[in-house]
């Protein structure tokens, strides 16, 4: 885990009991390619930088710290949100999603689908797991035994079938591996619809209308600059992919916004991982700045 950006306080804001004092609201985020124009106001502006203290790790950590209160918002991988509705709320200031390719959440595949019996899955992995296994039930029409591993492509498919890689790693294996699934690809061509992979969450009741402006402002800043990204990570990632490769990824493979249509897409998973199973409940949503929780459709 990795804090930037100040101290991180314990105690929660007096802003919640009526009046407002400067402490800095933890915010729990990745350090992928893909949260980049998410953060990037926080990293870059002086003025969002002295409102916030960051705190990098996985997405599953980082919900993990938001469930715990170590962190008061956080960028939470969407099955995770799903599974801790009743306590957080949805911060609408932006998303991980795809509403095309998505280059970086793939399954790697030695053989054809239907001799799959084995997939390894990327330990870090949450919400690209579940789509994992709805795509193989709901398209294909299999249900392989699915093996936990470390995110190494070769050890992957030495053990296994198949392997699903997610986040950079995956995007880097897309220059070499030239058999793969795109897991965003396959799931608009079964739904029509967009997929969400990581939402913004905050803990109900405690989050602040300047959380929404905080994130909005830092994601703003951020597509402004996705050249500047991009330009950074082809010299820091050291992969021998030029600029304009992520440039194209961070604009055209991945959507920041939290629309109508990817909360539809959204809604969409939630169901299909209720009716296989995959969720006990279906969850229902509670909006930050918004009165009334999104209709769980099972009551309709």
């Amino acid at each position: 885990m990795i804090r930037l950006n100040g101290i991180p306080d314990t105690k929660s804001s007096s802003a919640f009991n009526g009046f407002s004092v400067n402490i800095p609201r933890r915010i729990g985020a990745a350090w992928f390619l893909n949260t980049k124009p998410l953060i990037y106001g926080f990293q870059n502006d002086p003025n969002l930088q002295k409102k916030v203290s960051m705190i990098y790790d996985i997405p599953a950590v980082n919900e993990v710290q938001l469930f715990k209160n170590e962190v008061d918002l956080a960028l939470v991988p969407s099955i995770e949100y799903a599974r801790h509705a009743s306590l957080y709320e949805l911060i609408p200031s932006g998303c991980i999603s795809s509403d095309s390719t998505v280059k970086s959440v793939m399954l790697f595949f030695n053989k054809n689908l239907d001799g799959l019996k084995k997939i390894a899955i990327d330990e870090s992995s949450r919400t690209s797991v579940m789509l994992l296994k709805i795509l193989m039930h709901e398209k294909f029409g299999i249900d392989p035994d699915y093996i936990v591993m470390k995110p190494d492509l070769d050890a992957m498919l030495m053990e296994c079938d198949a392997a699903l890689l997610i986040g950079d790693n995956a995007l880097k294996a897309t220059l070499k591996s030239p058999n793969y699934l795109d897991l965003a690809e396959e799931w608009i061509d079964m739904t029509q619809l967009p997929f969400v992979f990581a939402v913004w969450a905050g803990r109900r009741g405690k989050v602040l209308n300047s959380d929404i402006e905080l994130l909005s402002e830092s994601r703003k800043q951020g597509i402004k600059n996705i050249s500047k990204i991009a330009s950074e990570f082809a010299v820091e990632s050291g992969w021998g992919a030029n600029a304009d490769f992520f440039e194209s990824y961070l604009t055209d493979n991945i959507k920041f916004e939290l629309t109508a249509d990817k909360m539809e897409g959204l809604m969409e998973f939630y169901r299909l991982a209720f009716m296989l199973g995959l969720l006990d409940t279906f969850p229902d949503i509670k909006k930050a700045g918004e009165e009334s929780a999104i209709v769980n459709p099972s009551q309709n």
